[in-house]
């Protein structure tokens, strides 16, 4: 059994019947325990196997969705050179080659001066403490 509840979008996988067009997409109002179902805005019964659920994305999202998604809002987008180095560009074109990001708000050097001085202290710290300090 698939397992329906009411809300869940379904699209219809057998043929037309009763006006339920077959690749439409519908709304489950109420589910029997015989796996018979009802559908918004109509009163008949129609069983579960002749559906499938609506898939959350007809087709998988775009590999740098959420960056295009960021840089449509006004944020400052990189992308990755060969020679290792991060570059802010004014027009992305968001290839599935290239590897972007948001411009971080400190820079890579500085990020990694805050990584290496928190190391620092804990080792530090841990060296107190097998001391005995």
């Amino acid at each position: 059994m698939k397992k329906f509840k009411a809300g869940d979008k379904v699209v219809r996988t057998g043929m037309t019947r009763r006006g339920i067009q077959c690749g439409k997409e519908y709304e489950i109002y109420s589910m029997m325990s015989s796996g018979d179902l009802y559908l918004k805005g109509h009163s008949f019964l129609c069983h579960e196997s002749q559906f499938n659920f609506v898939p959350e994305y007809p087709n998988p999202p775009h590999k740098h969705a959420d960056i295009i998604i960021a840089w449509a809002k006004g944020a400052e987008i990189e992308y990755y050179e060969s020679t290792g180095n991060w570059i802010l560009t004014d027009r992305p074109c968001f290839s599935d080659v290239e590897k972007y990001r948001i411009k971080p708000s400190k820079s890579d050097k500085d990020i990694k001066i805050e990584e290496l001085e928190e190391k620092l202290l804990s080792i530090h710290k841990e060296l107190g403490t097998l001391k005995g300090e």
